[in-house]
């Protein structure tokens, strides 16, 4: 390998591998571009004709510990990678719960639109907790600072805020729905959380599991 093949080679390395690449394990917080409000659950269920799963709606605190989401890979994908891939299918687990973010047939309570819940899926492969990275900006990875929309993976609608607010008991909060959506009511993007930086190896050492070499970068907006 000549000069000029090993200088792009490392080029092309550390543009796809920077540290504002969102990797698998990290744990954020998703900021809806339109109304500026923050993807969120609690244990509050759907009643009424819904599933009586728990609720997902969006907050515009930025402060609340319920609304981390924790990147994870589907348990039936095997995937090797760190960073996420823009068209890679993933998990949002809610982390104070420990239910993922999850879609199907039901009604959403104002909309009407699809139902966007979390559910406790640990026990069980359910591909209705899948989700697809689309990347606004079209980059390989999925990146901090751009912003991204989720396709749920078998009703193919969006995770979107339409504007309708809920009254007691979570008085003040967005609904979040599925629909077919094109605009920046259907578009994300990472806001606080812990964020887990790839590990860069020298050439001589041996390849180590990235759990055990991971650098966590924190970042509280």
């Amino acid at each position: 390998m000549n000069v000029i093949v090993q200088l792009i080679y490392f080029f092309l390395l550390f543009k796809n591998f920077k540290c504002n690449d969102i990797t698998y394990g990290s744990v954020l917080k998703l900021i809806n571009l339109y109304y500026e409000v923050r993807l969120h659950s609690h244990e509050v269920k759907y009643g009424g004709t819904g599933s009586g799963q728990q609720s997902v709606t969006a907050i515009s605190e930025s402060d609340d510990h319920n609304s981390y989401w924790k990147v994870m890979t589907p348990p039936n994908i095997k995937n090797d990678e760190l960073n996420v891939k823009c068209g890679d299918t993933i998990n949002l687990l809610h982390v104070s719960t420990k239910k993922k973010l999850h879609s199907h047939n039901f009604l959403s309570p104002l909309s009407s639109n699809y139902e966007i819940s979390a559910f406790d899926s640990d026990k069980k492969i359910n591909s209705d907790d899948n989700f697809i990275v689309e990347c606004i900006s079209k980059k390989m990875f999925w990146d901090r600072d751009d912003s991204v929309k989720f396709k749920h993976s078998n009703t193919n609608r969006y995770l979107v805020v339409n504007g309708q607010i809920y009254s007691h008991p979570i008085q003040g909060q967005y609904e979040v729905s599925g629909k077919f959506d094109n605009s920046k009511k259907s578009q994300w993007k990472a806001a606080e959380g812990i964020f887990i930086k790839k590990p860069h190896f020298n050439h001589n050492e041996k390849t180590k599991k990235n759990n055990q070499n991971s650098e966590h970068i924190h970042n509280e907006l």
